[in-house]
């Protein structure tokens, strides 16, 4: 797992940061990223973390964060592409919101190529999917999954 930071909303008709108004919310979303394209820490490595600060074992400000993200107070948007790191990220949000008193996990999947094979399930936890780019390019074996490729598969035809 990697720490991508927190996001501000801010106006878009401001024309500096420090023009009143221009900051709309300080801490809009705590970002965090599951890569699977890398072999150290594994992806059980990487979700094992996640779990552990959602459940309030982190120190200082990020722990102070995920708490905030375990009880609904601020997003949690997570970057990853691959349909089995959504499916185990919804498992894990239920966990949590079953775990943590007050727990309500407000997820958003950035990225999320593979998202549409998970479609309904998304739908039922409410999680939300932010497309980061048009189309994805397998990197892996893991990344030949994406809703691109799966429509092009499908529902295209060709004549001889």
């Amino acid at each position: 797992m990697s720490l991508g930071g927190l996001s501000a909303a801010f106006s878009l008709g401001s024309p500096i940061r420090l023009t009143t108004g221009a900051i709309i919310k300080p801490v809009a979303a705590l970002h965090v990223s599951i890569v699977d394209y890398v072999k150290k820490p594994s992806i059980s490595t990487q979700i094992a973390v996640l779990r552990s600060l959602l459940l309030g074992k982190g120190e200082g400000d990020v722990g102070a964060y995920f708490n905030k993200a375990a009880k609904g107070e601020i997003p949690l948007v997570i970057d990853t592409e691959n349909a089995d790191v959504i499916a185990t990220l919804l498992s894990l949000k239920e966990e949590v919101e079953g775990i943590v008193d007050g727990g309500f996990i407000r997820l958003a999947i950035a990225g999320g190529a593979e998202a549409h094979l998970l479609a309904k399930e998304l739908g039922e936890a409410h999680v939300g999917v932010l497309f980061t780019r048009p189309k994805a390019f397998p990197t892996t074996w893991g990344g030949s999954k994406d809703v691109s490729r799966s429509f092009h598969h499908h529902y295209t035809t060709t004549h001889d």
